[in-house]
Formats: structure tokens, sequence, C-alpha cells
């Protein structure tokens, strides 16, 4: 993912503190609010405001969003939030919960709700809509950007309605 990287809708920021430790990133977090944990206090951390990432052009290796596209109200803000994430980096790192063919959606928006109360207790995390691994290719073909590696890292479980996590990196 390279060393600069950019973790966009970091949540508590855990996830670029074991990027860190295990993968020498030196990372800088944004999110629309700041509910980092403490262990993730020390890194750079930007409000990201009207959808827009308060960084110059291509001044990250790689942009990363972990379980953000679907906490997002519409397609246009997924789309750009795509454009703003290659305009500040050269590849995007997404790691998404998709729609899969056996995704109970009512399941899956229970899980969701109780996890990010249990992760993120002060902060609403409406879930507006799961995309399909079709149409986060679309997105990014949209923006005439395409996928480099794309890979399922789990089917689900009856727990979480069977929604699928997976795995792109697009340049």
């Amino acid at each position: 993912i390279g060393k600069k990287n950019l973790d966009i809708g970091c949540g508590n920021g855990l996830i670029s503190v074991i990027h860190h430790q295990e993968l020498g990133t030196s990372p800088t977090l944004c999110d629309v609010i700041d509910i980092r944990h403490p262990l993730a206090k020390s890194f750079p951390f930007s409000l990201i405001e009207n959808s827009h990432l308060p960084f110059k052009d291509q001044v990250f290796d790689s942009s990363y969003f972990q379980y953000v596209f679907h906490h997002q109200s519409s397609e246009k803000e997924v789309s750009g939030s795509l454009q703003e994430a290659f305009r500040v980096s050269k590849t995007v790192i997404i790691v998404e919960e998709v729609l899969g063919s056996k995704t109970d959606i009512t399941k899956a928006r229970i899980f969701d709700d109780f996890v990010n109360k249990k992760i993120h207790p002060n902060a609403l995390m409406s879930v507006y809509k799961y995309y399909s691994e079709d149409e986060i290719r679309n997105f990014l073909k949209s923006i005439n950007h395409h996928i480099i590696f794309h890979a399922v890292v789990s089917l689900g479980s009856l727990q979480n309605g069977f929604l699928e996590t997976h795995i792109f990196v697009a340049k």
C-alpha cells in the first residue's frame, strides 16, 4: 500500500495502527468526525468537509477505504470519494462489505448496526446501501480507473446475513 497512506473514513483508526505496526506505513487519517481510539491519536488527522479531502494532489502513495461505501448516502457520494482518493494518491485500496447471491440485507443491517454500536458507541453510522462487486467495478470504471487486484476475503456467515467482504486495489 506504499509508505505514505491515507486512511479515508478511518473511524477509530485502529486499522491504521495495525498497518503502521505490521507494514511500516506512515498513515494519515481522515473522517467526517474524529472518533479515534487513543492508540491512533499520534497519527496526523484531518476532517473531511463537504466531501473534499484537505490535501494537495498526489501526496500519498495510496488511499485506503475500509467499510465506508455502505455508510455513504448516495452513489454520487461514493463516486466523489473515489475521485478525491485518486486525486491525492495513485493507488486506492477498498475493503468493503459486498452484496452476494446469498446476502440477507435485513440481517446484514442488524449485524452492521450491532458492530458499529460496539466499535463506535457515540457515532451514528447509518447503512444506506450495500453494493455488489459489479457496482463497485462500475464506480471505478465511470471515473476512468480500473481494478488491478480483486479478492473475496469472506463469503460472510449466517450471523452477518452472508454479507461478503471483498478487497479491491485500483489504479
